[in-house]
């Protein structure tokens, strides 16, 4: 019996052992040495296929995985078992590992030729005068031809040339065929050459060029002629800024003479090019439209007669030098599909943008009683005025890339300066510095820092400047950081928020603040970091400094309506705006009222109205709607009548106003012991009635005088356009500038 124990405790002490030393032997690991791939190379064409097989030593290595992966999946891609898959035409590599070791291989992916499908033109007939130039844009396809290259070629060189860019010169009467070719296609564009159909004489009046006797598009001097936007060269019947040829839809999607990156692209031209000239492209030759300074020496070397000519409203202008004369019929202007005010108002482009109002260009109007220089939307459909020679093209201003810039002692930086317009005659630019022992600059504009302190570099040319403020150091200290005391704010339209902003460290060099809101329509930021609220929606402002860059969101929503204010009823005088005219003043409750009394962008009455209290202004300047700030009409948040009544009411507009005056009759009168102006339409017979509300400056002056204000800043920043009648004038009506912190009436418009 024990020796059967003994026999089955040696058995399965052996069976124990066999079992340990097979599971050591199981759980042992071959590291992987090395990997290799079937081919370190390849080339492919779209479309096709690659497997690559893996390498592995030893070949009893442990595996637990194989990985593949392509740097630029987008050129060529990779599965989990090595097949690569050629997607676009570009360089790559594969890359497999195992076992923590790598090995690639560098695809290079051909595009393969992709042959052109179509060509076309946006015109395929062009009528055109003698002299003028077009440019053909053309349309290849697909997108991904491999060669898009086209060639230009005319029928008749004669006749029309066209260039590398397909900008076609008109030659001599007569027609050619204009042909773009793209691999094997074609497309053509017959081209007609024509005389110039210009009836109008070249009237020297003494200054630097001859005006013209007529407008572009008439034959007589008192035909109102076409109508233009700023910049195109064909009338239409639709003028805002969705039919605008020069943007992408809107104001702040400008793609052609744009000064200002927030209005969309930035090429820093202020002058119209020849192909954009109409006057040059209906006339020819010789003939252009004026520039904005051209316009001043008119206006200021000739009287102006109100008078009537062939049965048309308009101006006898009068040399002072030499006694000829032109007349310029008031023609009225273009807005959506209308035309507004002809006969009591004319409007005159000019080739001039506004600079520092990319949106608008330069122009002058009038009215019977007064002629002025304006900038407004280029949108508008406007009357044109060629004059002929004045080779000279004066430089309209001259800007640099920088405001401000900090240097190291010995250190020097480069300061570009861009002169406009691009074909100004004379573009040459003097360089100085304010104080040279601190700063100097050579005639390239390269700046070298001498000494810690303080200079102006000063660019000049012609008679426009613009400066850069230096600033001298022995070291720069980097800003580190900047950090906002808050990231997101809620604030109602038309209210205000102060961001806190912390540079680091404390002795950084450069601690000025950049503010900058993503969407101005919605929230603008001043240089201090004030916050407002304009419209409802979402933006952003950022604060950057030193290349630092801190965010604050914003969202503004619309404040709760005032329920104290009465609400008006809209009334409609059939007006061709369809603007609808408030039955009593803001802040009254039936037309006899006088109401309440607003500075101009103020939402709040006040006691007295001064320089010194009004909302935007600050020792000697205006912080709001400026020459700077590109405004020029009341955003919503300081639209007194809409913030007090809500939904489409607001504050009429300078064209409102005119709008009313045209299209009623004014009558002195009496109502319920006020005195005032009954507003008749001549379509329907419904009417308003304005009573002499009286205005503020400082105090208070009652009942003699009636004066509304409009939405319209003035020419002069410090003005705005109001509509005025007085008791002792009862039959003069004046829609006239007056000064913004005057507290004057508000007579709200509901515009549907």
């Amino acid at each position: 019996m024990n020796r059967l124990r003994f026999l089955s405790i040696l058995i399965l002490g052996s069976l124990l052992f066999h079992v340990s030393c097979g599971e050591k032997e199981k759980a042992k690991e071959i590291n992987v040495q090395s990997v290799a791939i079937s081919q370190p190379s390849a080339e492919m064409g779209i479309g096709e296929t690659l497997l690559l097989k893996a390498s592995i030593s030893p070949s009893n290595a442990s595996i637990h995985g194989m990985s593949w992966t392509s740097t630029k999946p987008q050129v060529a891609s990779v599965s989990g078992m090595g097949l690569v898959t050629a997607l676009s035409a570009g360089n790559t590599t594969i890359t497999v590992m195992v076992g923590g070791k790598t090995a690639s291989c560098n695809i290079t992916v051909q595009g393969g030729i992709v042959s052109v499908s179509s060509i076309s033109l946006n015109k395929t007939a062009l009528e055109m005068v003698e002299g003028t130039t077009e440019i053909l844009t053309v349309f290849v396809s697909p997108d991904n031809a491999t060669d898009k290259t086209v060639v230009w070629s005319s029928s008749d060189m004669a006749v029309s040339t066209v260039d590398g860019e397909g900008k076609v010169t008109a030659v001599k009467e007569g027609t050619a065929i204009i042909t773009a070719k793209a691999g094997d296609k074609t497309a053509q564009c017959t081209v007609t050459v024509v005389n110039s159909s210009c009836d109008a004489e070249a009237i020297d009046l003494g200054l630097s060029v001859k005006w013209a006797s007529c407008n572009v598009g008439a034959s007589k001097p008192e035909e109102y002629g076409d109508y233009f936007a700023w910049g195109e060269t064909e009338p239409k019947d639709r003028y805002d800024w969705s039919t605008y040829v020069w943007c992408g839809g809107s104001e702040k999607t400008l793609t052609k003479y744009n000064t200002v990156s927030s209005y969309g692209t930035v090429d820093n031209e202020t002058t119209l090019e020849v192909v954009d000239d109409v006057a040059r492209s209906k006339w020819g030759d010789g003939w252009r439209m004026p520039t904005d300074e051209e316009c001043t020496e008119l206006r200021n070397n000739c009287t102006f007669s109100w008078t009537t000519q062939g049965g048309k409203n308009g101006y006898k202008v009068t040399s002072k030098i030499n006694g000829n004369s032109i007349f310029l019929p008031a023609a009225g202007v273009w807005s959506e599909t209308a035309l507004f005010f002809d006969s009591s108002y004319g409007t005159y482009w000019s080739s001039s943008l506004d600079p520092e109002s990319p949106n608008c260009a330069w122009y002058f109007d009038f009215y019977s009683y007064t002629v002025k220089r304006f900038n407004d939307c280029r949108y508008y459909g406007r009357s044109v005025r060629p004059v002929h020679g004045g080779d000279t093209v004066p430089v309209s201003g001259i800007s640099l890339d920088m405001a401000q810039l900090t240097l190291e002692v010995g250190k020097s930086a480069t300061i570009t300066a861009t002169v406009s317009p691009s074909n100004a005659t004379n573009k040459t630019i003097t360089w100085t510095s304010s104080n040279t022992s601190v700063a100097t600059v050579s005639s390239n504009g390269i700046v070298t820092a001498k000494a810690e302190g303080n200079s102006t570099i000063t660019a000049k040319a012609g008679d426009k400047t613009a400066t850069c403020r230096i600033t001298v150091v022995s070291s720069i200290i980097e800003v580190t950081s900047i950090v906002l005391d808050r990231t997101s704010v809620s604030l109602n339209v038309g209210e205000t928020t102060t961001l806190i902003a912390t540079v680091m460290p404390d002795n950084a060099t450069e601690k000025t603040i950049e503010w900058k809101s993503s969407n101005e329509e919605i929230a603008v930021v001043d240089a201090n970091g004030r916050v407002t609220g304009e419209h409802t929606g979402n933006a952003v402002v950022l604060a950057s400094v030193g290349g630092k860059t801190a965010q604050c969101s914003i969202s503004v929503v619309q404040a709760p309506s005032d329920n104290s204010v009465p609400i008006p009823e809209a009334i409609d005088l059939g007006l061709p705006s369809g603007v609808k005219w408030a039955s009593f003043n803001l802040g009254a409750s039936s037309p006899e009222e006088n109401g309440d009394h607003y500075a101009w962008g103020e939402i709040k009455t006040k006691n007295t109205y001064t320089w010194w209290n009004y909302r935007w202004h600050k020792e000697t300047y205006l912080t709001k709607y400026n020459d700077r700030d590109e405004r020029t009409s009341l955003v919503a948040a300081d639209d007194v009548a809409h913030v007090k009544l809500g939904g489409k009411w607001r504050m009429p507009t300078r064209w409102d106003w005119m709008d009313l005056w045209d299209n009623c009759t004014f009558t002195w009168t009496t109502r319920n012991g006020v005195e005032g102006q009954l507003i008749t339409s001549k379509t329907n017979g419904e009417s308003i009635f304005l009573p002499t509300a009286g205005y503020w400056n400082p105090d208070y002056y009652p009942g003699i005088t009636g004066w509304y204000l409009s939405k319209t800043r003035g020419q002069n920043p410090e003005m705005a356009y109001g509509f005025r009648f007085t008791t002792t004038l009862n039959s003069v009506l004046q829609l006239i500038q007056c000064y913004r912190y005057y507290g004057y009436s508000v007579r709200p418009v509901y515009d549907e």
